[in-house]
């Protein structure tokens, strides 16, 4: 498949621009190149066999449904992949809002899980979207 536009992801704290980034590049595509860009949300249920998972342990997160929760995640991230991303990297970029930030907070706070940890084990699920971890600069705090 020709990946002749970009997936770009924006990660950041709440309050730092990323939406008010995302438009600008919006606008930028749109404006310079004449092309119009797909903005993606960090989570889509686009995996609808996943949606209960994810709403169960987002509301209801336990040791029990952590790992389940990890991987619903995943898969909902591969299929908004599967249809979303790749289909249309060919005609115009992505720009994803979040696409692994919340999801690296919640399970440090709610699973005391190492935010590398957990992107370790997206990522592994991830591979069309995986960063390698030399390009990777943002470096969690040692517990």
């Amino acid at each position: 498949m020709n990946h002749r536009y970009p997936f770009i992801v924006i990660a950041g704290l709440d309050g730092t621009g990323k939406t008010t980034l995302r438009r600008g590049l919006f606008r930028l595509w749109e404006g310079l190149y004449g092309v119009t860009p797909l903005c993606v949300l960090t989570t889509n249920f686009l995996a609808a066999d996943q949606a209960a998972t994810i709403v169960n342990g987002k509301y209801q997160p336990n040791a029990g449904n952590r790992d389940t929760y990890l991987s619903a995640i995943a898969a909902d991230k591969r299929a908004t992949l599967d249809r979303l991303v790749l289909p249309q990297r060919p005609a115009g970029p992505v720009i994803a809002d979040r696409w692994l930030l919340s999801e690296l907070a919640f399970f440090a706070v709610k699973h005391g899980m190492r935010a590398l940890e957990t992107y370790e084990e997206l990522a592994s699920q991830l591979t069309v979207a995986r960063t390698s971890r030399s390009s990777w600069t943002w470096r969690p705090t040692p517990r």
